[in-house]
């Protein structure tokens, strides 16, 4: 604790100058007020770090979620497609096999609708893999932005309570050696 460090000869000082009674349960009192301040300086400082490294966890958790979401679209557009082709393939072969010819008539509709209806399948997928991350890195953002000032506000109310009691043993201190 440097603070703390810093300010002991300030309280040991009212000790040196009026040796009394009162004057070293003023220095007590001023010793443990900057004690208590350092304290809880030291510990917003922590508090403001963790949720930094919280928020960081969370959206680094989020991102690989997202990762892997975007790996399990890619395969399960590759298994569809690989299904459509076999399903295609068997329809070819069922209309080769009854004399068709694949260029002309209605099974060539049926085909044609066939591969139309696949290929929106395979949109669908990505476009619902899409949707997830986009929603998944979203959320990183917003976990770290709100860590992050969480953070930032611990911080302020870190300063606040150094300034606060840093005003109080100063106010002490004068009216110790004051009075």
């Amino acid at each position: 604790m440097p603070y703390l460090a810093a300010v002991v000869p300030y309280a040991v000082g009212a000790v040196e100058t009026a040796p009394t009674v009162g004057a070293y349960f003023g220095a007590a009192a001023e010793f443990a007020g900057i004690a208590g301040t350092a304290l809880s300086y030291n510990a917003s400082m922590e508090q403001a770090k963790q949720s930094r490294m919280n928020a960081d966890a969370q959206a680094q958790a989020l991102t690989m979620e997202s990762q892997r979401q975007s790996q399990e679209t890619q395969q399960a557009q590759l298994r569809t497609a690989q299904n459509q082709r076999r399903f295609m393939a068997g329809q070819e072969a069922s209309q080769t096999g009854n004399g068709f010819i694949s260029t002309t008539g209605s099974p060539l509709s049926i085909m044609f609708d066939t591969y139309n209806s696949s290929q929106r399948d395979l949109q669908d997928i990505g476009y619902q893999g899409s949707t997830t991350r986009w929603g998944l890195q979203n959320s990183a953002q917003a976990a770290q932005s709100q860590g992050y000032s969480q953070a930032s506000a611990t911080m302020g109310q870190a300063g606040g309570t150094l300034l606060s009691n840093a005003g109080n043993i100063a106010n002490q201190a004068y009216r110790a050696y004051k009075g």
